[in-house]
């Protein structure tokens, strides 16, 4: 209940629902958005586009989303003659968010009372962090480019193509990705191909950890659409993280450690990975 209430609410509390979801002990509960009415949409694609852009792209229809997350939602149309997704950032989605900070901020103040390290404050801080960044639309798309230049020869992984003369600071246009998701292919595939799509994703994770040093910083189940041919395509960039080498290090030793089977002091190791030893 608490992922299928959470997953339905814009800004904060739909990112938090989009994390709990499949994690274990929380049962996946699909809860769609509200979407944002096509007039206000509208408005967003006319201010960055112009009026003719607009009109060739949607015409003088109410055209119906193809997804609706927690900060934007996303359309499907032909953009100079080929299959895009539209993604179009929430009206006012940036106070919203600020509001609903404040409201994290209150709700920490009656822990003050009990003492102890935990600050929920410096938690309010990171999502304000995590969450600018993911309103960074012109940030988004640099880092689709350095995506698909970095993953360009990664086996099985596919990263859709911007069109960054139609991106700006509200819009984001890629090439579609016509696939399916997690719960879709979990159910409908062969076990053959679920396995190969597991190693591909396990490839990918472990490829972006040690040798890249930068990590999609937001893989739920509606991030990734698995292809014919056994390819897995990678979405939303709003979010990616950069990896320490002391850090990459430190995990390393840990697996090291722990593949001995051998008892062993993992303090030092944690310390290193950024564990607060209190």
């Amino acid at each position: 209940y608490l992922t299928q209430f959470l997953g339905g609410m814009r800004g904060l509390p739909g990112k938090l629902g989009q994390t709990l979801r499949g994690r274990a002990g929380f049962e996946f509960s699909e809860q769609r958005i509200q979407p944002e009415p096509w007039p206000e949409i509208r408005a967003v694609l006319d201010s960055a586009w112009g009026a003719e852009r607009l009109a060739a792209v949607f015409g003088a229809g109410e055209p119906a989303p193809a997804a609706v997350a927690s900060l934007s939602q996303v359309y499907r149309a032909r953009v100079e003659g080929r299959e895009a997704a539209i993604k179009v950032q929430f009206i006012e989605i940036r106070e919203a968010i600020e509001r609903q900070l404040r409201v994290l901020g209150w709700l920490g103040q009656p822990l003050k009372f009990f003492g102890g390290a935990f600050s929920l404050e410096s938690y309010r801080e990171e999502f304000r962090r995590v969450i600018d960044e993911e309103l960074d639309y012109r940030r988004e798309v640099a880092s689709i480019e350095r995506a698909r230049s970095t993953w360009i020869a990664r086996e099985g992984i596919v990263v859709p193509e911007p069109c960054r003369e139609w991106c700006g600071d509200k819009v984001i246009v890629t090439g579609w990705l016509d696939g399916l998701g997690v719960e879709d292919f979990a159910r409908e595939a062969d076990r053959q191909a679920r396995e190969r799509g597991a190693e591909i994703l396990l490839n990918h994770f472990l490829e972006s950890v040690f040798r890249d040093r930068w990590v999609h910083g937001d893989p739920h189940s509606g991030n990734f659409r698995f292809l014919p041919e056994g390819r897995v395509g990678v979405l939303d960039f709003g979010c990616m993280s950069e990896i320490s080498e002391n850090f990459c290090a430190a995990l390393v030793g840990l697996v090291r450690q722990l593949r001995r089977g051998q008892p062993f002091d993992a303090l030092p190791s944690f310390l290193a990975l950024g564990f607060d030893p209190a």
